[in-house]
C-alpha cells in the first residue's frame, strides 16, 4: 500500500514541477553528449583536428520533452584558403566525411545531385565516415553515463522529497 501511495506522490510531483525536471533531465543528457563530442573529436581526421569547436551540443528547451543535439555545427569557426576566401568549418568536416564528387559517400543521402559542369569530373576527397563511426561507437556509453546521472538525481529528489 505504501508503494502505491509513493507513486501517487511522485505522479503528482511530476506534474506539479515539469520544467524542474526537464531542466534535471538535459543536465543528464548534456553529461551523456560528452562523451559523444569526445569521440567525434577523436574520430577526426588529422587534417581537421583544428576544427575541434565545431563540434558541440544544444539544448532544445523550447519542447515538451527534453532533446539534446549533438554534431558539427556551423558558424562557428571560419577557415581563410589561399585566394582569401571565407569558409565555414562546417564544410570541410562534412566534405572530410562524407566526400566530394567522384568520390561521393554511395551510403549517404544527399539531397542534391552533381551539378552538371562537374558530373564527369573524377577524383575529389574521399569519405572517412568519421562521423557515423563516432556516434556507433559511442552511443551506449553515452546513453548509460546520462542514465546513471539521470537515476542519480532521482534518487536526490525522492530523498529531498520523501517518496517510498
Amino acid at each position: 500500500m505504501t508503494t502505491i501511495q509513493g507513486i501517487d506522490q511522485l505522479t503528482d510531483f511530476l506534474t506539479e514541477h515539469p520544467k524542474e525536471l526537464n531542466k534535471t533531465a538535459i543536465q543528464s543528457l548534456m553529461k551523456g553528449s560528452n562523451v559523444l563530442k569526445k569521440e567525434i573529436v577523436n574520430q577526426m581526421p588529422a587534417s581537421i583536428k583544428a576544427l575541434k569547436p565545431i563540434v558541440a551540443s544544444k539544448a532544445l528547451t523550447n519542447s515538451d520533452n527534453p532533446n539534446i543535439l549533438v554534431g558539427i555545427f556551423g558558424k562557428r569557426m571560419f577557415y581563410v584558403n589561399r585566394r582569401g576566401k571565407k569558409w565555414d568549418a562546417f564544410y570541410l568536416a562534412y566534405w572530410q566525411n562524407y566526400g566530394t564528387l567522384a568520390n561521393r559517400d554511395p551510403g549517404h543521402l544527399f539531397i542534391k545531385g552533381r551539378r552538371k559542369v562537374s558530373q564527369s569530373w573524377r577524383g575529389g576527397i574521399r569519405p572517412n565516415r568519421f562521423f557515423d563511426r563516432a556516434i556507433d561507437s559511442s552511443f551506449e556509453s553515452a546513453l548509460s553515463v546520462a542514465e546513471q546521472d539521470l537515476n542519480k538525481i532521482i534518487d536526490d529528489l525522492s530523498a529531498k522529497y520523501g517518496f517510498q
